[in-house]
């Protein structure tokens, strides 16, 4: 395995930075690991920077951002190509703008996100990415991410790596059967990535059973609607850091009801609820469906909105319905473990030589 890691994000998603910190730290686990200025957007953080000079910049607009993510895979060969024998690592990336950066390839660990998804549905992607894909490394979150790499994308088995999405046991409640505050719910779906339709279902659902009002249960969901009823709750207002936290913390079930469109990629979301110790109701994306086979008494795949709905119920019935569950949690947070990460990361690293 090359002794020295050199870390660049192009894309600085927003909400990467705990993702970006956790993989750093897996990473460093095992190597000499070197950070990009910029990476993390501060310069407070644990890990080696190179002399400070050029900063990367988050891309925003289509256009701009493209042209942004350009320059900062300049920045990143520069500060690369100073380590010489050493592996680069890119935590997020355009598959599209990688064509034109023919400088990053070789030992170039790709960390994939969305991007498998989009490859999928552009076939301009697709062609660009088939000039390179075989001339860099790809990490991916889950096994089923790495079979469409390689089934459908033509990427050879031995350059794709599966490299769990890292998570932390959060700081949950002992006893989430106390009583709620106000402002607390038995059940929250935080997820940007929420279907509309479904959620609206879900309001029409409400608004003519009384469904959750009936049993008193109190349930918030993120769509691009407003409702209400005292019970059910959806709003499209965003929720800073504390707010989220504080939801999934009471909560004792987190709600995913993505779209199908919402393939070969990580939720972030379904993740952060298991990370308090929620139980998962999702819709039958992909992860969840893999999930529910994984850990079947933890994530609960319903496609119907009432069944969906009644799922919501019968889990709040059921007594000790956290503490029951104590040993899947336990395998699931090994899984996701810093130190488990570091493993599949050495081993990928090895791989590149």
């Amino acid at each position: 395995m090359s002794n020295t890691v050199v870390v660049a994000d192009l894309l600085l998603p927003k909400g990467h930075v705990d993702f970006n910190k956790k993989y750093l730290e897996a990473l460093s686990a095992n190597a000499d690991t070197r950070v990009v200025p910029g990476l993390l957007g501060e310069r407070r953080f644990s890990y080696e920077f190179f002399t400070p000079g050029k900063l990367l910049k988050p891309c925003e607009g289509k256009i701009a951002g493209r042209i942004q993510t350009k320059r900062n895979a300049a920045i990143a060969s520069h500060y690369w190509k100073k380590v010489p024998g050493s592996s680069l690592v890119l935590l997020s990336s355009d598959p599209l703008m990688l064509l034109f950066s023919p400088h990053l390839r070789g030992n170039v660990l790709m960390v994939h996100h969305k991007s498998v998804d989009e490859l999928c549905m552009s076939s301009i992607k697709r062609a660009c990415f088939s000039l390179y894909k075989n001339r860099i490394h790809h990490a991916v979150g889950e096994p089923f991410i790495g079979r469409c790499l390689i089934d459908k994308l033509g990427v050879t088995p031995d350059r794709v790596h599966v490299c769990p999405h890292p998570i932390v046991e959060a700081a949950y409640l002992d006893d989430k059967s106390c009583s709620l505050a106000t402002h607390d719910y038995d059940a929250v779906g935080l997820c940007g990535s929420n279907d509309s339709e479904f959620v609206r279902a879900i309001a029409s659902f409400e608004e003519r059973t009384s469904f959750f009002a009936k049993n008193n249960c109190r349930v918030y969901l993120k769509g691009d609607l407003f409702f209400n009823d005292g019970y059910l709750r959806i709003s499209s207002e965003r929720l800073d850091e504390a707010e989220y936290a504080s939801m999934l913390r009471y909560a004792k079930i987190s709600l995913s009801p993505v779209g199908l469109s919402f393939q070969n990629r990580v939720s972030g979301a379904l993740l952060d609820g298991l990370s308090y110790r929620c139980v998962v109701v999702a819709t039958p994306f992909k992860m969840a469906k893999c999930y529910s086979s994984y850990y079947s008494d933890l994530v609960y795949c319903e496609d119907d909105v009432e069944r969906f709905c009644r799922r919501i119920l019968n889990l709040l019935s059921e007594r000790n319905l956290i503490v029951s569950r104590e040993v899947s949690f336990a395998e699931l947070f090994s899984a996701h473990s810093i130190e488990y990460i570091a493993d599949t990361l050495s081993d990928a690293l090895e791989a590149m030589e």
